[in-house]
C-alpha cells in the first residue's frame, strides 16, 4: 500500500516564522515506512514528476523488499 503524506505539523518553529512549507511523499506497508523524499520547495507535481518518484520508489523495492519488487 502506497501513500501521500504532506507535511505540515512537523515544520520546525525556526520554519513556521520564515513561513516555509515542507512537503514529504511517504511510501509504507504493513511492515514500515519503504520510502520517503521531500519535494523540493516550488516543485510542481505533475506526471512526470510523480513518474520519476515511482521509478525511485521501484529501485529501493528491489534492493529492500525483494519480495515484493516484482509486484
Amino acid at each position: 500500500m502506497a501513500q501521500e503524506t504532506f507535511s505540515s505539523s512537523e515544520e520546525s518553529t525556526h520554519d513556521n516564522i520564515l513561513g516555509e512549507k515542507k512537503m514529504i511523499i511517504v511510501f509504507f506497508d504493513s511492515r514500515g515506512t519503504m520510502h520517503k523524499e521531500f519535494v523540493p520547495p516550488g516543485q510542481t507535481i505533475n506526471h512526470a514528476f510523480y513518474k520519476d518518484v515511482l521509478e525511485r520508489l521501484r529501485k529501493r523495492a528491489q534492493g529492500v523488499r525483494k519480495d515484493i519488487a516484482d509486484d
